[in-house]
């Protein structure tokens, strides 16, 4: 350490060395959030909770809300529901999700990576009853926290977290900061929106929803048994959660989106709710003229509904079309030709986003899953003629131009196998078994619902009955009055008590009707009582059988379903033996009918032939001389006719890299495993070839412009045997063609011509391929093959054919015998390969001068960068604080000559690795890479700019060791040698 007695510099310099992953920290743990608050704990537990809290709000509430044990008992159920869409959703890989423990951790990851992950875990534990408490919890302390349609990254969002409000529950876990006053229930909330057309949009349709719920007076009941019904499928559990019709109203408005309203346009005609129809039809009116004139390119990102959370929810199209030809309305047509008008409804546009063309995003309920997908392939071929490049179903990818699994059948030719291989397809497994697994849980869930229901009303009838029966027994106690015995009293007190009673007490005749009376009032009181009670039994029954009877049915039409589809299949089984056996017999037929032609040729020939040699022998016999000339000339004629057959047969050779055979033009070169490499952003490189007998050594190469959407195709001159007896600079013409897989006909591609110094020079070093050393430099590439590549692929392979060479350099004038000597203007040695490679760490050399000044360092990833990590050497030149920064001037313009040395005998000056690193208005148009380094364009802890220029694929790995063909070694005792051998300076 070089600071040592001041701990402030010494936490920089530890925390720079942690964030540029030194001494094996990826080993531990990748630098992030989480682990640098684990590893504070120990020293200050305080510190790292208020740390959690302001930096990353995302964990603070996953650990708050959810343990390890939770995970555990709740989650970890392989067979569950929860598991599986938790592998799916967050992209665990095996090893990440083996055991509760590393699937808490790998969560823990991914949410602290990215905050929207908290968001997908928590509409996944919604999904089911276990865990649906949790998720609520979870999922409203997201909104709270991260619902701003602005956030571009975790770090901005988590430091804008103190300003906006979480759930009342959460106040405890955020304390008072995140305070603040509650929205009211009623309101339909409208994000901000930077287009006023969208803007206006969004309070219309928030405006809308408000002034309806003013007018509706329909009970709440009797809107959730409708919703229930109109939706066809389990509604959302929201709903029932719904008390006002508010409420359910905020809930429609999640159903639907800006250009789709259909569900509260049904709810207001059942209800026939006059008030609401004004409101309704105006708004439908300006949505109207909204969707006809709203292209797509002026809506792209905006949100039309809420976007879904998860993968599973998600309906997304990939069209090929041109964003400002297509408005709004051409989308709604779109996703009602893949989902038809009745289920278009549930299917709600999201999103509009630029992709190939552009991509639409929709939301849908997962229990259509099937429904879904079986109408979209019914009608693909509509969507395919209206420009569909791929079309995903949750996991279930029904379309895909470029997926070779799912072979889309040629116009004519069957299409039940292109059906069968979408739902036998995995991702179409999952999304179905989910789908099902959702459903069977919903109607669990449901039962348990009913059967609460019903014991409760058990409890009550019997609670009734108690009632009843205590009615019965106070009337009948009142109707059988007994008499009391009186003691003997005298005769005068008694008339004296009895004058007494006459006055106030009333007549014992009319108490007792009195009596009788109240009686009779109960008795019916009672009987209307039983006869409610009754009525609630009956009711009850039937509500229970009308249950019964539709769950009954609808188990009914799943195995009806279930039997067509298993007759479908044995159709298709049967009438695939029986194509089979027709085309055997076919078969069989053509071959007896060639075996028939083939003999009556034979036949045929012999008869010619045995007349000929019959005239022949005739003629022989006649005429000796005849016989001769007649000899000489048939002779002659075979001579022709073998010449003739020799050059048609002939077959032009096929480069290939199993022989050692030595080729020359024309040749066949078949790059295979086509859409790999342009996948991969790779160049491909053929075999060498010459272009004459002991004359200069060749080969092809095809880059992918991902720009141009089209491969271009370069020819390279090779380290060759013959190279000190021929002329240099080289000069000629590569004549192409390219073979038209549909008509079998090979047509012309191109000429490349070499007619420029910069790439016409002998090749001393350069870039290492499986045929030997091609030059780094080249000219301009040939684009040739346009997406879509159809026409030119077969098995994902492409043929090229070198028709020619037209060599203009042949005689000998002045050939090169020894390359250039080498100025080592910087060397750089790696020890200790192997180490940096495993540990995947960057080698940073030492600072090195232009001519004028500029100074760079080079930095060296032993295991690649980018997507060429763990398969290539990947080198950088990074500009850097130098001294004489003041007078020069920004940004750089030249080009720095970089190799990786080939230590098989480095005094041969030759097959070293050789590339151009070239800083230029085009190579760096936006002054990225050349620009003088600043304080805030500086790496951290270093002198040097963050971003470097290079190459990815300086160097193979499997090009590293011995070759003793080439006679190559780059890797040496574990050593690799990097050395710069020039600097060119462009500014004046």
């Amino acid at each position: 350490m070089k600071c040592r007695g001041d701990p402030q510099a010494c936490l920089r310099e530890g925390l720079a060395k942690w964030l540029m992953k030194a001494d094996n920290v990826s080993e531990i743990g990748d630098p992030t959030w989480y682990t640098l608050l684990e590893a504070l704990r120990i020293l200050d537990n305080a510190l790292a909770d208020r740390i959690d809290k302001e930096k990353h709000a995302a964990c603070f509430i996953f650990t708050h809300h959810i343990s390890e044990d939770f995970i555990r008992n709740s989650c970890f159920k392989k067979s569950s529901i929860i598991y599986v869409l938790l592998v799916q959703e967050m992209k665990l890989k095996s090893s990440e999700s083996a055991n509760s423990s590393k699937l808490y951790s790998a969560l823990k990851t991914r949410i602290c990576l990215s905050y929207e992950n908290l968001q997908i875990l928590a509409a996944i534990l919604e999904k089911d009853s276990t865990t649906r408490n949790i998720g609520e919890i979870v999922m409203q302390d997201y909104m709270k926290v991260f619902d701003n349609d602005d956030a571009v990254n975790s770090e901005e969002t988590d430091s804008r977290a103190k300003s906006v409000s979480v759930s009342s529950d959460a106040s405890d876990v955020f304390g008072d900061d995140f305070a603040t006053t509650p929205s009211k229930t009623k309101s339909v909330s409208v994000s901000s929106d930077i287009s006023n057309d969208f803007k206006k949009r969004r309070t219309r349709f928030a405006a809308t929803f408000d002034k309806v719920s003013d007018v509706v007076t329909v009970s709440v009941d009797r809107l959730k048994k409708y919703l229930q019904y109109y939706l066809e499928y389990d509604a959302d559990k929201e709903l029932s959660k719904c008390e006002t019709v508010a409420d359910i109203l905020n809930w429609i408005s999640k159903q639907c989106s800006l250009t789709n309203i259909e569900l509260l346009e049904a709810t207001v005609e059942r209800f026939e709710i006059d008030g609401a129809v004004l409101i309704i039809d105006k708004y439908k009116e300006e949505n109207q003229k909204f969707v006809e004139k709203m292209t797509l390119d002026l809506c792209l990102d905006e949100h039309f509904s809420p976007p879904p959370v998860l993968q599973l929810e998600e309906i997304k199209f990939v069209v090929d079309k041109n964003l400002r030809d297509c408005t709004v309305k051409d989308v709604d047509k779109f996703i009602q030709e893949a989902a038809t008008k009745t289920l278009s409804t549930h299917v709600k546009l999201s999103v509009i986003r630029r992709g190939n063309s552009f991509s639409i995003v929709c939301s849908f309920p997962v229990v259509l899953s099937e429904r879904l997908i079986s109408i979209a392939l019914k009608n693909l071929k509509v969507l395919k003629d209206n420009g569909l490049l791929k079309l995903t179903i949750g996991y279930c990818t029904v379309y895909d131009y470029k997926d070779e699994s799912l072979c889309y059948p040629e116009e004519g030719e069957a299409f039940d196998e292109y059906i069968s291989a979408v739902y036998a397809s995995r991702g179409t497994l999952e999304q179905l078994l989910i789908s099902a697994s959702l459903q069977l849980m919903y109607r669990e869930e449901q039962n348990k619902e009913d059967s609460k229901e019903i014991r409760a009303f058990e409890k009550k009838i019997e609670f009734i009955n108690e009632r009843l029966s205590s009615f019965q027994d106070l009337s009948e106690k009142k109707e059988d009055y007994p008499l009391e015995e009186t003691p003997q009293i005298e005769e005068s007190q008694v008339l004296e008590e009895k004058e007494i009673a006459t006055k106030e007490v009333e007549d014992p005749k009319d108490m007792t009707e009195k009596l009788k009376q109240e009686i009779q009032d109960k008795d019916r009181f009672i009987a209307k009582v039983k006869k409610e009670l009754l009525e609630l039994k009956e009711k009850m029954k039937q509500d229970i059988q009308g249950d019964k009877m539709k769950q009954d049915i609808q188990e009914d039409k799943m195995k009806q379903d279930i039997q067509e589809d298993k007759m479908k299949q044995d159709i298709q089984g049967d009438k695939m033996k029986q194509d089979i056996q027709e085309d055997k017999m076919k078969q069989d037929i053509q071959g007896d009918k060639m075996k028939q032609d083939i003999q009556e040729d034979k036949d045929f020939l012999i008869d010619n032939k045995t007349k000929e040699i019959s005239k022949l022998k005739e003629k022989l016999n006649t005429d000796g001389e005849e016989l001769i000339s007649l000899r000489e000339k048939l002779m002659e004629n075979e001579k022709m006719k073998r010449a003739y057959q020799t050059q048609a047969n002939r077959r032009i050779p096929t480069l290939n890299f199993v022989d050692d055979d030595v080729y020359t033009p024309p040749v066949d070169v078949i790059m295979m495993s086509f859409d790999k490499y342009n996948k991969l952003d790779e160049d491909w490189y053929s075999r060498a070839f010459y272009t004459h007998t002991n004359g200069y050594k060749m080969c092809l190469c095809i880059r992918y412009d991902d720009k141009k959407k089209s491969s271009n195709l370069h020819a390279h001159l090779m380290a060759g045997d013959h190279d000190d007896d021929l002329q240099w600079p080289f000069r000629g013409t590569l004549i192409t063609e390219i073979l038209h897989r549909k008509t079998k006909t090979f047509r012309y591609l191109a000429e490349i011509i070499f007619d420029d110094d910069k790439f016409c020079g002998r090749v001393w070093n350069g870039v290492p391929t499986e045929a030997g050393i091609a030059s780094s430099i080249v000219g301009e590439g040939i684009s040739f093959v346009q997406e879509p590549f159809t026409e030119y692929l077969e098995d994902n392979s492409i043929v090229i054919r070198v028709k020619s060479v037209n060599v203009e350099s042949l005689v000998r004038t002045s050939a090169i015998t020894s390359p250039p000597p080498i100025k080592e203007e910087m060397l750089f040695e790696i020890a200790k390969f192997s180490h940096h490679k495993k540990s995947n760490s960057e080698c940073i050399s030492e600072g090195f001068y232009s001519a004028k000044g500029y100074k760079f360092v080079l930095m060296v990833y032993p295991n690649g960068r980018s997507h060429f990590q763990g398969r290539s050497v990947s080198i950088f030149a990074h500009i850097s604080m130098g001294d004489y920064d003041n007078e020069l001037t920004f940004p750089f313009r030249g080009k720095i000559i970089v190799q990786i040395v080939n230590q098989f005998d480095r005094s041969t000056l030759r097959n070293h690795i050789e590339k151009t690193i070239e800083f230029t208005d085009k190579t760096d148009p936006e002054e990225r890479f050349g620009a003088r380094v600043t304080g805030l364009t500086r790496f951290f802890g270093s002198g040097h700019s963050h971003q470097g220029f290079g190459y990815h694929d300086m160097l193979r790995h499997e090009f590293l060791m011995f070759n003793a063909k080439h006679r190559t070694e780059y890797l040496k005792d574990d050593r690799l040698i990097v050395r710069v051998t020039k600097i060119e300076d462009y500014n004046v």
